[in-house]
């Protein structure tokens, strides 16, 4: 089967995501894979005009994954990026259909999804709209939000299926013009998610009576990241640990020095995914504190099931689509603000830390990423173009 993805952020740097482990996988299985994504960090370069790029054989989470990604040109410059993106990805999308002739196409963006569905029906290709949260509360130019809530909206209506990841979503899509829904969730692989190096809580100067919380991903400003440091001054034997990267990640330096935390706060700059799993196990608490907002009303970070996975009691803010995706009972304890993170966090930790860690462990065991993949090429197989 030949597959084309088009998104709206960079492939190769951002993540890895849901899309991340599901393409490389079906890669594996022989499919051909083509992915037109967008460079998200374009500021970084200063203003001027980038070409098309091509990047061959990637992969991120599976070494034999052979992905196609295609980088169209835009215009480095605030609004211009955008005008200049949708003419590029408008020629590239065209390109592809002509070129490539997908049996199917996969849309994760925006203007790019709308313009799939476009060439979908020319060709005649089957058009699947993948959901992970709700992009249009991301775009940074706040007045043109109204638009890109207009612009999903109207691809849903003409989506052959509509994938999501989570319940909160499907109710979302499915009141907003979807008609053909599945879902498929997040997971983690569970054969190669393992810890290979145990000695990480030593080599940051974390002593075994000390309560180490955990944080990993891109860190927004609503990520609830700098309340929560803010309280381990009040607090002798707890560290948090944050690895990763993101707009709000220096602020974080900016607290330590101001409150003078020293070690309590160890910011740590992202690291590859195979390395993940040895600062999950050093944690004793892994967090998802961010503020409850209409940005993270539907989400449910991939993040969660990678915490579950190595067994680790969990704390989260009341995200409507975290409490309504596990509930009570799976190794997650809620809190009602940042705030709140720490006091649950020693609370944890001095009444039933072995329980709450045994929950996650239990549920995650039928959240296999290879039998996700299986849910997931059996839906692409079946769609059909209408």
């Amino acid at each position: 089967m030949k597959i084309l993805l088009t998104q709206e952020t960079d492939w190769l740097t951002r993540g890895p995501h849901h899309q991340h482990q599901l393409i490389d996988r079906l890669s594996l299985r022989g499919h051909q894979v083509r992915v037109i994504d967008y460079d998200i960090n374009w500021q970084k370069k200063g203003i001027g005009i980038s070409k098309r790029e091509i990047f061959l054989k990637v992969h991120r989470v599976k070494d034999d994954a052979t992905v196609y990604v295609v980088r169209p040109g835009m215009i480095r410059f605030p609004i211009l990026n955008y005008i200049s993106t949708w003419v590029t990805n408008f020629f590239e999308i065209r390109r592809q259909m002509k070129e490539f002739k997908p049996d199917v196409v996969i849309g994760m963006g925006i203007l790019n999804a709308d313009l799939s569905v476009l060439f979908c029906h020319q060709y005649k290709t089957p058009f699947v709209y993948f959901w992970m949260d709700l992009l249009h509360l991301l775009i940074p130019l706040k007045p043109m939000r109204w638009f890109g809530k207009f612009v999903e909206e109207e691809t849903l209506k003409f989506s052959n299926k509509v994938v999501v990841i989570n319940n909160s979503l499907w109710s979302y899509v499915l009141a907003h013009g979807a008609n053909d829904i599945a879902m498929v969730t997040g997971g983690v692989d569970l054969k190669t998610f393992k810890p290979t190096n145990l000695k990480i809580r030593e080599q940051y100067g974390v002593k075994p009576n000390e309560l180490l919380l955990f944080f990993m991903g891109y860190v927004y400003a609503f990520s609830g990241l700098e309340e929560v440091a803010r309280q381990l001054k009040d607090y002798k034997d707890v560290k948090l640990m944050v690895v990763g990267d993101g707009e709000s990640f220096g602020g974080l330096n900016r607290i330590r020095d101001e409150l003078q935390l020293g070690d309590k706060l160890i910011t740590v700059d992202k690291k590859p995914y195979s390395e993940i799993p040895n600062y999950i196990y050093a944690a004793d608490v892994c967090i998802l504190p961010s503020e409850v907002n209409d940005t993270m009303k539907y989400i449910v970070p991939i993040k969660i099931y990678e915490y579950m996975a190595l067994g680790k009691p969990i704390i989260a803010t009341r995200l409507p689509g975290v409490v309504e995706e596990f509930g009570d009972g799976n190794g997650i304890s809620y809190v009602d603000e940042p705030a709140d993170v720490v006091p649950m966090a020693k609370w944890i930790k001095d009444n039933c830390i072995i329980g709450r860690g045994l929950q996650s462990a239990k549920y995650i065991k039928n959240k296999d990423w290879d039998k996700l993949t299986d849910e997931f090429e059996q839906i692409l197989k079946e769609v059909k173009w209408a």
